[in-house]
């Protein structure tokens, strides 16, 4: 059996000791063999919580859950404190790193014809219209339609 601050304390951000996600035979034996006389709420509120959730739940089920499947038997978790959770998230880090590394140096390279493409962009922009130009745009516009029968694909020969 561990300690009990150290069940307290893994408790704090799970709520089973065998699964993320449902109570297992894991949790049913530790709750077992943790005595409910020893469990103080008020110094160890998470596992108060589990220990009379679990309790109630070996009562309710005792081999199968409330689905009808047989409790799974889960594995008891690695109780450490919280060093093992942020030693996780470096090791993940350190290869996004390098990620980010390679993409800033590919553009580098690519830099006179990113330059390019920009001035090429510059001249294809449209330039801010006139509103006699749009007055025209329009008068173009509704006279395409016009000839073209009002509709796409109807041509009206003439």
């Amino acid at each position: 059996m561990a300690p009990l601050e150290q069940l307290d304390n893994y408790l704090s951000t799970n709520s089973y000791l065998g699964s993320k996600t449902c109570a297992t035979l894991e949790d049913y034996k530790q709750c077992k063999e943790i005595p409910a006389k020893d469990v103080n709420a008020d110094k160890m509120p998470h596992l108060a919580r589990w220990h009379s959730h679990v309790s109630a739940l070996i009562a309710k089920y005792p081999e199968f859950d409330w689905r009808g499947d047989a409790v799974p038997k889960g594995t008891a978790p690695a109780l450490g404190g919280g060093a093992t959770k942020e030693a996780a998230p470096k090791k993940e880090a350190a290869p996004k790193k390098e990620a980010a590394a390679k993409k800033e140096a590919a553009p580098k390279k690519d830099a006179k014809k990113d330059d390019k493409k920009k001035d090429d962009k510059k001249a294809d922009a449209p330039k801010e219209l006139t509103p006699e130009e749009l007055l025209e745009l329009e008068k173009k516009k509704l006279k395409k339609v016009i000839k073209e029968g009002g509709k796409r694909g109807v041509e009206i020969e003439g």
